[in-house]
């Protein structure tokens, strides 16, 4: 080999060896604080308020039924035989908890399995 050769594979070597440390080489960018990103608390997120719809399914009782609901002015719902109840503030599943307590506390069912979706946001 001539030394033109060897000095050309030198070059070749050192442009290579430079270009894999450079590809390896992590930085931290300006914005990493090396933890996840905290995503909001779902709870406040999701309250509801005036203006709401609501779907209120009653299942487990002997005529299980599907109720759509709206929250009121004072943020209440009414729903058969319990009549009002404040859910502005309340959580979908705050909600289902306070309507299932509710049916059993005034002896109109001893189980029920109650659910709360929202259909509709009001703005």
């Amino acid at each position: 080999m001539t030394s033109r050769a060897i000095r050309f594979c030198t070059a070749l070597l050192l442009l290579a060896t430079a270009g894999f440390g450079t590809g390896c080489e992590t930085s931290t960018s300006p914005n990493a604080t090396g933890s996840n990103p905290r995503l909001p608390d779902a709870a406040s997120a999701a309250l509801l308020r005036r203006g709401d719809t609501l779907g209120v399914s009653l299942q487990g009782i002997p005529n299980p039924s599907q109720h759509e609901v709206q929250l009121d002015d004072e943020g209440t719902i009414s729903l058969p035989f319990i009549g009002g109840l404040k859910a502005q503030g309340l959580t979908s599943s705050e909600l289902s908890a306070l309507i299932r307590s509710t049916y059993i506390e005034r002896d109109f069912y001893r189980t029920i399995d109650v659910s709360v979706s929202v259909t509709e946001r009001f703005v």
